[in-house]
């Protein structure tokens, strides 16, 4: 049993034994598990923490296995008995030759498109990457998945018990890394993920060296973001009173064409590699960890709610729009359609899943486990990167939590509350704090009712319907299928596509046999009078426009039902553009907010069957027919 890397054992809670980082421990005790049983090992590996390799022999059988989320990447040859933790290590040492993107298309790799997508397809022909959950026999060369090996074994837990034991897994890493380490490095922004590792340090504070990269310039989307990480990071520092190392933008040390050369060679993505040079600058000569937050993201159904979509349409949804932006041909694409079948096979998606979610599984394997691990390589030359999240055992129980707890990220604002409540106060992603914020919740409550006295009662009210297809579903170009990035409740139409016609919408199936209405609210807060022919929301039924309505007009909350639907019947809500302005200020201007309403179930019943038709409080509304020849 060799352990190579950062690691911390926090065994189960019914064990008698303490937390340990010590890799001689560590090793034992795995030793002592797998002397027991492979499902013994297999258990004590779910509560291994930190980034590491392990390698086991049994019987003159060598098998290679990585941490929970593979951030120690593991990269293997199909013709030899050979691995390294680089793709460039391997090559150099096999001679293998890296292929650009026409040889890839050609060879129809997964390593043609973008590490969150490639599977374990490197750009060298015979090396692969070892995914997350999954073991490397050296011998054959083949991989083999050991998680999950049955149903998720917390359903059954309260969100309190979960909750507790995650809390008890995560501070019984940080207690054991303490023993072995001077320092411990957090990246600071104003986000959630940061906020929660550094909570967990509280007893440790006296040794944290908080650091975050900003601007001061610039009004860009980029600058903007970073300008706020930069205030909500100081509203922290005031509250934790801990080291911190400012990184601003454009000053101290540059990133060298020697740097690129190392930085090539030891990830395979280019991500932040500016901030590489400044990091080596700032803690080079310093020994400790950094702590980092991102593999938090795989509890929280980042690819969107599955509740009303089959998660493997989800996943195949998710491959066949990446693969449509890299401009492939028809016969191209229809290869790639056809080897994605059996690449989900080959990883057992879903049939080898039990009950974890294939989406789920699909961020947590591909996205953290490639693109994200390549990014731990890439700020290797700084310091070593862990994330306390990345223990198999903490990601069950994050996972075995309902989608609107996990979505919401409740599981880690309790995180902070148990471990130092005050930093819950300051915003996430938000300058207000969170007695502003409830000063807007109430003044949004109040124009909430006010809306709903104003409501007709045909159209019903606000409800559980949150999560419906035609809110939440993907946002797709009528003219490519191209999905469109959008929030919940949001339709927008990107400046590059503002063509003539290009339609943005989302589409569903009708299915409700109990009920043929479709109810809704639509906002829209762009308004100009003399600019209301440059595009239109509109009701699409069964690919013909039912009804419309002018954006511009006003900004006013408009109530919409759509009547007489039968199951079977395609229903589409979208904007069009009817003019072409490939701006990002009508880009802006196309977005329309949608909530869909739980339908007036007794005033409906009343009018008996009904044909197809509609009705709404909008002033600005255009019947189908008037939009025809």
């Amino acid at each position: 049993m060799l352990v190579l890397g950062t690691a911390a054992f926090v065994p189960p809670a019914a064990r008698d034994a303490e937390s340990t980082a010590d890799l001689q421990v560590v090793a034992g005790a795995l030793h002592a598990a797998l002397a027991k049983s492979q499902a013994h090992f297999l258990d004590a590996l779910d509560y291994m923490g930190g980034r590491f390799a392990i390698i086991v022999e049994v019987d003159g059988v060598y098998r290679v296995f990585h941490d929970a989320h593979g951030t120690r990447t593991i990269y293997y040859d199909v013709d030899r008995p050979a691995f390294s933790s680089h793709a460039h290590l391997l090559a150099s040492l096999i001679g293998g030759e890296s292929r650009g993107s026409e040889a890839l298309n050609a060879a129809r790799s997964w390593a043609a498109l973008p590490l969150s997508f490639a599977w374990d397809e490197t750009p060298y022909p015979t090396i692969r990457a070892l995914l997350p959950n999954h073991v490397l026999e050296l011998e054959s060369r083949r991989t083999y998945r050991y998680f999950p090996r049955e149903r998720n074994r917390f359903t059954g837990l309260s969100f309190d018990e979960r909750a507790s034991e995650i809390n008890r897994l995560w501070l019984g890493q940080m207690g054991a890394f303490a023993q072995n380490t001077d320092r411990f490095f957090v990246s600071l922004s104003g986000g959630l993920d940061s906020r929660v590792v550094l909570a967990a340090l509280r007893e440790h504070k006296d040794r944290v060296d908080a650091f975050t990269y900003f601007t001061n310039n610039g009004t860009g989307n980029w600058a903007q973001a970073m300008q706020m990480d930069r205030d909500l990071s100081r509203q922290v520092l005031a509250l934790a009173d801990v080291h911190h190392v400012p990184i601003v933008h454009g000053e101290g040390a540059r990133f060298t064409e020697e740097d690129k050369a190392i930085a090539d060679k030891n990830s395979l993505v280019e991500h932040g590699r500016w901030l590489v040079a400044r990091y080596v600058e700032s803690f080079g000569s310093s020994t400790g960890l950094h702590f980092r937050g991102n593999t938090q993201e795989t509890i929280r159904s980042y690819y969107g709610s599955t509740k009303q979509r089959d998660p493997i349409d989800l996943v195949k949804g998710l491959m066949s729009s990446r693969l449509k932006s890299v401009n492939l041909g028809e016969e191209e694409i229809k290869d790639y359609q056809a080897k994605l079948d059996a690449t989900l096979s080959q990883f057992g998606y879903p049939d080898a899943l039990h009950d974890f979610v294939a989406s789920d599984m699909f961020y947590w394997e591909i996205r953290m486990g490639r693109w994200l691990a390549e990014i731990y390589n890439e700020t290797d030359p700084a310091f070593d990167s862990i994330s306390p999240m990345n223990m198999r055992a903490i990601v069950e129980l994050g996972l075995a939590g309902p989608e609107d707890e996990r979505r919401s990220g409740i599981m880690f604002t309790e995180l902070i509350d148990r471990n130092w409540p005050e930093l819950n106060f300051p915003g996430i992603n938000n300058r207000n704090n969170l007695y502003k914020q409830s000063i807007a919740l109430r003044e949004s409550l109040t124009d909430a009712k006010s809306q709903a006295a104003a409501a007709p009662p045909w159209i019903g009210r606000a409800g559980d319907k949150h999560e419906h297809p035609l809110s939440t579903g993907p946002l797709s170009m009528e003219s490519n299928n191209q999905s469109v990035d959008c929030p919940r409740g949001e339709i927008k139409i990107p400046a590059e596509e503002l063509g003539v016609g290009a339609f943005a919408r989302r589409e569903m199936t009708w299915s409700d046999e109990s009920s043929s209405v479709l109810t809704f609210s639509l906002r829209s807060n762009y308004v100009n009078s003399r600019g209301t022919d440059y595009m239109r929301f509109e009701v699409e039924v069964n690919g013909d426009t039912l009804v419309a309505h002018k954006i511009g007009f006003d900004s006013d909350t408009s109530y919409w039902a759509v009547y007489g639907l039968r199951p079977g019947d395609r229903v589409s809500l979208g904007v069009r553009s009817l003019r072409t302005v490939t701006t990002e200020s009508w880009s802006r201007a196309s977005r329309c907010f949608i909530t869909v309403l739980d339908s007036a179930t007794e005033y409906w019943e009343r009018r008996g069957s009904l044909d197809l038709g509609y009705a709404t409080t909008s002033a600005a509304a255009l019947p189908g027919e008037s939009l025809r020849g």
